[in-house]
């Protein structure tokens, strides 16, 4: 069963909880406008209008959400630290890691709305970590995180909406975060993307 996650990363921000499982975002201040910008690359996605934010070649994938009169700065998802792969699968040069070029994402500022969630049983695949005598384990890029956190950061698939003054909604985000080879199946928008 997937459940919905609240990682980590996203405890500086005001977050609401709707009975659908998504999380709407809001800044410490109350902003609830934000300007997304991105360090990848768009993707048009047969049948979608919007361009999707993916990773480029080079580069994780880095998405902040900004405030329009730039005070305030929210990363949203860092592809080095956050979800399955990241934390456990991939590798980067650290170079490109460490300069990643941020572009904004052309989309009038708008309420966010994010969907997140994971179907592992990490509880089930314990055995299966690195977990020190202090309950640490560490991950790809070097952090070394809680087993709590693994839990919770460790999400599969992330979604990102922009959400205008109307509620008209646009899907700017939509990924798997675990391409494990063993039970894994791109999505219907994975497989339009690589057409």
């Amino acid at each position: 069963m997937t459940t919905t996650c609240l990682p980590s990363w996203l405890n500086g921000l005001q977050l609401n909880r709707e009975p659908s499982g998504e999380i709407s975002l809001a800044g410490p201040a109350g902003t609830s406008l934000f300007e997304i910008w991105y360090c990848g690359e768009l993707c048009k996605v047969k049948g979608e209008p919007q361009l999707y934010i993916v990773a480029d070649d080079i580069h994780p994938l880095l998405i902040e959400a900004r405030s329009i009169d730039g005070s305030e700065r929210h990363v949203i998802f860092d592809g080095l630290r956050h979800g399955y792969n990241a934390m456990f699968c991939d590798s980067f040069d650290p170079e490109a890691a460490a300069h990643r070029p941020m572009v904004r994402y052309d989309h009038p500022a708008a309420s966010l709305v994010l969907e997140t969630g994971h179907g592992i049983d990490y509880e089930d695949e314990k055995e299966d970590y690195e977990i020190d005598d202090n309950g640490m384990v560490t991950i790809n890029c070097g952090d070394r995180i809680s087993w709590d956190q693994v839990k919770t950061d460790g999400i599969d698939w992330l979604a990102i909406y922009m959400v205008d003054s109307s509620g008209k909604r646009c899907q700017i985000v939509s990924l798997e975060l675990a391409w494990r080879t063993d039970w894994y199946l791109p999505s219907s928008l994975e497989m339009a993307a690589l057409c």
